[in-house]
């Protein structure tokens, strides 16, 4: 989904409000249930049994924060390395076989082609680039589609916009354009194309997903497991103090 420009930090504002409100629901039934879980496992009579399970109660909270630093470096390495958006739907881009990137700009209509990105960014205003896209294919080294172009800023309001199509060899990054889809239909037919156009969030679905989107999910795991692990390390000596304690107490 695409959000007007001026819309853009507001979305971004909810999404974040959003991720803090479940996260500190999320923490406070977690902190909630490792402290009854702690209340089972340490004895009336250890010291610092009550600390402890305000700890319990609390270290979950720290979740908040990693998952949030997380979510940021993973965002800029998608961005940077794999060149795609982190998924949230503000300014969505993906890159397409031959070196293209196909994305959204919030300011504009359609989609975008752009053949080259430089450091992750989009869009990058290099000559080649396409906008207005409406529909689009990609087999093997073509990339075939349409593409509104808008009518001048100073027209009466009668004007639609003007329907294109085009045929890109990734190959060479020539760009042929034809006036009416049966034009485009025979220049993909003499390439052996089946001409089938798509809506570009179709194929941008299909090129979105890779390896590394799992980086994200797996490293706040690895926060919780982390944290899992400290409480446990902090119970288990707390019974053995306590142990020993009570031991120390009957021997006397």
């Amino acid at each position: 989904m695409c959000y007007p420009l001026a819309m853009a930090p507001v979305w971004i504002f909810m999404d974040f409000l959003y991720f803090c409100v479940y996260g500190i629901v999320f923490a406070t039934v977690l902190g909630g249930v490792l402290a009854l879980i702690g209340r089972m496992l340490i004895p009336n009579t250890a010291s610092d049994r009550s600390g402890f399970l305000w700890v319990c109660f609390r270290r979950p909270f720290l979740l908040i924060p990693w998952v949030l630093l997380t979510f940021i470096a993973y965002s800029y390495a998608n961005g940077i390395i794999f060149h795609r958006d982190n998924g949230e739907g503000i300014d969505v881009h993906v890159p397409l076989p031959g070196g293209y990137i196909l994305g959204y700009v919030n300011y504009d209509i359609g989609s975008t082609l752009t053949p080259e990105t430089i450091f992750g960014s989009f869009p990058n205003p290099v000559p080649g680039a396409i906008t207005g896209v409406q529909g689009l294919q990609v087999t093997g080294p073509y990339i075939l589609g349409s593409r509104d172009i808008p009518p001048p800023t100073n027209y009466d309001g009668s004007r639609s916009a003007e329907r294109t199509y085009f045929l890109i060899d990734t190959r060479t990054r020539y760009v042929a354009t034809f006036p009416t889809l049966g034009d485009l239909r025979s220049a993909s037919s003499s390439r052996g194309i089946n001409l089938s156009l798509e809506i570009p969030g179709v194929v941008y679905t299909r090129y979105r997903r890779t390896w590394f989107d799992w980086s994200f999910p797996v490293v706040s795991a690895l926060g919780l497991i982390a944290l899992l692990f400290s409480l446990w390390r902090e119970a288990m000596q707390i019974q053995i103090w306590a142990n020993g304690t009570q031991q120390l107490t009957s021997g006397e």
